[in-house]
Protein backbone atom coordinates (compact mmCIF):
# COMPACT_ATOMS: atom_id res chain seq x y z
CA UNK A 1 0.00 0.00 0.00
CA UNK A 2 1.34 3.35 -0.87
CA UNK A 3 1.83 6.42 2.06
CA UNK A 4 -0.95 7.99 0.82
CA UNK A 5 -3.54 5.17 0.56
CA UNK A 6 -6.35 4.34 3.00
CA UNK A 7 -8.29 1.46 4.67
CA UNK A 8 -11.76 2.36 4.11
CA UNK A 9 -13.34 -1.48 4.54
CA UNK A 10 -11.15 -4.04 6.29
CA UNK A 11 -12.87 -7.51 5.74
CA UNK A 12 -10.93 -9.20 8.84
CA UNK A 13 -12.87 -6.65 11.24
CA UNK A 14 -16.32 -8.38 10.01
CA UNK A 15 -14.97 -12.16 9.36
CA UNK A 16 -14.89 -15.08 11.09
CA UNK A 17 -12.37 -15.47 14.22
CA UNK A 18 -10.13 -18.24 11.76
CA UNK A 19 -10.03 -15.65 8.76
CA UNK A 20 -7.46 -13.16 8.78
CA UNK A 21 -7.21 -12.21 5.28
CA UNK A 22 -10.25 -10.98 4.04
CA UNK A 23 -11.35 -8.74 1.64
CA UNK A 24 -9.77 -4.93 1.61
CA UNK A 25 -11.20 -1.91 0.26
CA UNK A 26 -8.14 1.14 -0.09
CA UNK A 27 -8.82 4.55 -0.57
CA UNK A 28 -6.20 6.35 -2.93
CA UNK A 29 -7.45 10.03 -2.48
CA UNK A 30 -4.46 11.15 -5.44
CA UNK A 31 -6.24 8.99 -8.03
CA UNK A 32 -9.77 9.38 -6.44
CA UNK A 33 -10.58 5.46 -6.98
CA UNK A 34 -11.24 2.40 -4.18
CA UNK A 35 -9.42 -0.98 -4.80
CA UNK A 36 -11.04 -4.17 -3.54
CA UNK A 37 -8.56 -6.77 -3.18
CA UNK A 38 -8.51 -9.70 -1.37
CA UNK A 39 -5.10 -10.54 -0.21
CA UNK A 40 -5.29 -14.01 0.66
CA UNK A 41 -5.84 -14.26 -3.25
CA UNK A 42 -3.89 -12.13 -4.97
CA UNK A 43 -4.44 -14.46 -7.88
CA UNK A 44 -8.59 -13.18 -8.31
CA UNK A 45 -6.78 -9.90 -8.98
CA UNK A 46 -8.74 -6.54 -7.92
CA UNK A 47 -11.40 -4.35 -8.64
CA UNK A 48 -10.25 -0.44 -9.02
CA UNK A 49 -13.84 1.84 -9.20
CA UNK A 50 -14.02 5.61 -9.18
CA UNK A 51 -14.96 7.04 -5.35
CA UNK A 52 -18.52 8.10 -6.87
CA UNK A 53 -19.08 4.45 -7.76
CA UNK A 54 -17.44 3.44 -4.17
CA UNK A 55 -19.91 6.10 -2.89
CA UNK A 56 -23.02 4.90 -4.75
CA UNK A 57 -22.23 1.21 -4.27
CA UNK A 58 -22.40 2.09 -0.39
CA UNK A 59 -25.37 4.52 -0.22
CA UNK A 60 -27.72 2.55 -2.38
CA UNK A 61 -26.08 -1.05 -2.16
CA UNK A 62 -28.70 -3.75 -0.27
CA UNK A 63 -27.73 -6.49 2.13
CA UNK A 64 -27.84 -9.91 1.06
CA UNK A 65 -28.82 -13.20 3.09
Amino acid sequence: MSKHQQVVYNGALYCSPCCSNCPEAKYDPIKGTVTIADPAKPQNGSFTMSTQEWNALVTHGKPIG
